[in-house]
């Protein structure tokens, strides 16, 4: 039954010795020995890095989903405990390459963006052409003309400033859409003058700090919504120097209540009231730590949160740093 399984499965005794190792999960690790020459050997002679599998962790509790990193292979992973009157006998451990799930994922993740960006575009332009169109048949010939010179010249403003302040265009379309979004909202999206990325870091892939930036933004955006009146700015800032990326928004919504904070970026834990919430949070927490980077959330003045996020620019997948709350 093992053997038929498409996921990696290992079985631990209590001791974290391998008991039991399938075939895919040797071909996943690169694993060329025999079972029987893993039979008994501790897991952590055979899996780096090791966090996943200290015990103290595992004992806490079982985990589901989890982002881990085996062999310098990024894997989606449950461990889960065998108990046996009441007695723990040891872990089942099943995985399999983030790579499988990421990929399609990523893939309607993209489709939806595009159609939400065309959405927002085609709604944006109608009613700046049915203003045109009211303008023109008042009679307002004027005003109909400084309306466009005003459309056009703040539209290019924005897209002046993200061209030339980020050379990836994967960064410019996802913060344009953003600002698009925002601004149908009734938001502002303001980007500090010291933003500056001319290379995309080799600790994330290209998507998972495109999923970074574009998760964080929503939440300060949705935030914002169920303030109270009026709408307040959302900043941005990303700033890139030798060691480093830095990525803060800062809000100014309902905040984050302090009861919240400790379990923030645990998987299904969120303050929204409706909707598919709570993974976002967890999938940035799981894409920093992985990459070596922190994640700082304080209180904005007078109200709102602010994420700071660190992210190594060099490739540092063993080195893990604590989030700062």
């Amino acid at each position: 039954m093992m053997e038929a399984m498409y996921e990696g499965v290992i079985v631990i005794d209590d001791c974290c010795r391998i008991q039991l190792i399938n075939r895919a999960a040797k071909t996943w690790l690169n694993l060329p020995q025999q079972n029987r020459q893993l039979r008994g050997k501790p897991v952590t002679s055979v899996i780096r890095p090791i966090t996943f599998f200290e015990q103290q962790v595992m004992l806490k509790q079982d985990t589901h989903d989890e982002v881990a990193v085996f062999n310098q292979l990024t894997v989606i992973a449950n461990r889960v405990r065998i108990m046996l009157e009441d007695r723990l006998q040891g872990w089942v451990i099943s995985f399999r390459d983030s790579n499988d799930i990421s990929s399609l994922n990523d893939q309607l993740s993209q489709v939806k963006s595009h159609i939400n960006d065309l959405r927002i575009v085609r709604h944006e332009y109608r009613n700046q052409l049915s203003t045109l169109a009211g303008l023109l048949n008042l009679g307002h010939y004027d005003e109909a003309l400084n309306f466009i010179q005003a459309q056009s010249q703040h539209s290019q403003q924005v897209l002046d400033f993200i061209s030339t302040r980020f050379a990836s265009p994967l960064i410019c379309g996802l913060l344009l859409g953003k600002y698009s979004r925002a601004r149908e909202k009734g938001i502002i999206l303001l980007f500090d003058a010291g933003c500056w990325l001319k290379s995309m870091p080799e600790s994330l892939s290209d998507s998972e700090l495109i999923s970074v930036i574009g998760n964080v933004l929503d939440n300060a955006i949705e935030a914002t919504l169920v303030a109270p009146p009026p709408l307040l700015p959302v900043e941005i800032l990303i700033r890139q120097n030798a060691q480093e990326i830095l990525i803060e928004v800062a809000d100014r919504g309902t905040g984050i209540a302090d009861e919240l904070k400790t379990t923030l970026f645990e998987p299904g834990v969120t303050s929204k009231t409706e909707g598919d919430h709570g993974l976002g949070l967890h999938l940035i927490s799981s894409y920093i730590k992985r990459a070596g980077g922190v994640i700082e959330v304080t209180d904005n003045v007078p109200r709102g949160t602010i994420f700071s996020l660190y992210i190594p620019v060099a490739a540092n997948f063993h080195q893990e740093k604590p989030y700062a709350l």
